[in-house]
């Protein structure tokens, strides 16, 4: 209807195109989110004002039937690959919508729970205890929390392992074994494992390590605790942790008791004792002051008083109080 036939072929008319002048020349393709028809050359074909899709021929893998789809071509089961190099980590289906891919997670046939993450790489089967009955076996023996992505659990109050499986009550606190971990930061590093100072069935599985031996071995994961005890006058670091071998407890000194080189009673009474010999010097300091300015003004005065004398004078009308007088009669009569 759009042309001529002429010798088995069809000449289109003008405007048509195609082996059956089927295809209108003005029709246009559908534009990928890369802004090229049909998603690019590699991607798809226009054809009639559709795109066909080029299939890839490589193996992809974790991809049965690898495939471009999309009415621009621009999505595929394969573009959701991580740097594992399967698709979606092989425990997903990728899914695309207008060129923005996603995994769609599978379940974990060990867990029963999604996967997850970006590309399905976090599993929660790490926190499985699979040595258990898996019919009733639960997250981290439901005693705390799973990090699918780090596949580890992060264990509740009390618990410890690997699972959460361990109960350690009060064993692991810092405060629980103070009076064992100052009885035995002033034992000798050697190695003891009983302390003079306390009962011998108080402070079992206790003894010390050199500096040396900074480390804590045969241990359960998890059950290390870093402590240290502060008096006024000391400070106790230590190790807490379950044994591998018997889950008993165990104290780890790394160091002696680092104490102040003199008791704080000492430093008291050297403090008070200071102040008042310092006190005493200032008021000492303020007598000499006060003494040193009387002796200038006695010696200020003693001056006044030499120089009044050096310039007296005799009053001209001064009148003595005693007048001497001789009687002219006196001795005349006496002598007739």
């Amino acid at each position: 209807n759009n042309g001529a036939l002429s010798c088995g072929l069809c000449e289109c008319n003008s405007g048509w195109s195609g082996p059956s002048c089927n295809c209108s020349t003005s029709a246009v393709c559908p534009i990928g989110p890369n802004n090229q028809e049909c998603s690019g050359e590699r991607r798809g074909q226009c054809v009639c004002g559709q795109c066909v899709c080029k299939q890839p021929t490589n193996r992809v893998p974790g991809v049965v039937t690898p495939r471009i789809e999309g009415d621009a071509c621009e999505c595929s089961n394969y573009e959701c690959d991580d740097d594992s190099g399967f698709v979606c980590s092989g425990h997903g289906t990728c899914t695309c919508s207008n060129g923005t891919y996603a995994c769609q997670c599978d379940i974990s046939p060990v867990s029963g729970f999604y996967y997850s993450g970006d590309y399905c790489q976090c599993s929660y089967d790490d926190c499985i205890d699979i040595d258990l009955d898996s019919s009733t076996s639960v997250l981290c023996n439901g005693r705390g929390d799973c990090d699918p992505c780090q596949g580890s659990c992060e264990c509740d109050a009390d618990f410890i392992g690997e699972y959460c499986s361990l109960y350690t009550g009060n064993q692991l606190s810092c405060t629980a074994n103070e009076e064992c971990v100052k009885c035995f930061a002033k034992a000798p590093k050697n190695g003891n494992t009983s302390c003079s100072g306390l009962p011998s069935d108080l402070c079992q599985g206790y003894f010390t390590l050199s500096a040396s031996q900074y480390t804590i071995p045969d241990t359960i994961d998890g059950s290390a605790s870093d402590c240290s005890i502060s008096t006024v006058e000391c400070k106790y670091t230590y190790y807490v942790a379950l044994s591998a071998v018997n889950s008993s407890m165990i104290i780890y000194q790394v160091e002696p008791e680092e104490c102040l080189p003199i008791p704080i009673w000492a430093i008291a009474v050297i403090i008070v004792i200071s102040i008042l010999l310092v006190g005493a010097l200032i008021l000492i300091v303020i007598k000499l002051i006060f003494v040193y300015k009387d002796h200038r003004e006695y010696k200020n005065f003693l001056s006044e008083i030499n120089r009044s004398k050096g310039s007296a004078q005799e009053n001209p009308t001064y009148l003595k109080p005693i007048i001497e007088t001789v009687n002219p009669a006196y001795g005349v009569a006496k002598s007739t």
